[in-house]
């Protein structure tokens, strides 16, 4: 289930929200679901950009910790990488590597 914001007429925040659930949403339903939660996600960013720079000017080691990335793409990508190697394909694999040298 994921919440969608019911705007509220005059209040810059929602004040309700609608539950859909994944399998059955409409499309527009489902994009605005996830573009609010986007929305969350870019603020736990933005307020740990925050910590990091307030950390930077306020510790009393001197230390400066350098901003970290948070294009997430590479992360993504090996996250939905096979958990278990496939040994035959990996044997068929190194086969044609050495037929090549």
């Amino acid at each position: 289930m994921h919440p969608v914001p019911l705007p509220v007429k005059g209040e810059q925040q929602p004040l309700e929200f609608a539950w859909v659930d994944l399998r059955t949403a409409k499309p527009m339903e489902m994009r605005t679901a996830l573009s609010y939660r986007r929305q969350g996600i870019l603020a736990d960013v933005k307020r740990h950009k925050d910590d990091t720079d307030s950390y930077n000017d306020n510790n009393i080691h001197n230390a400066q910790i350098p901003l970290f990335d948070y294009n997430f793409n590479n992360d993504l990508a090996e996250a939905s990488m096979p958990v278990e190697y496939d040994e035959d394909a990996l044997a068929l694999e190194f086969e044609d590597e050495l037929e090549a040298i």
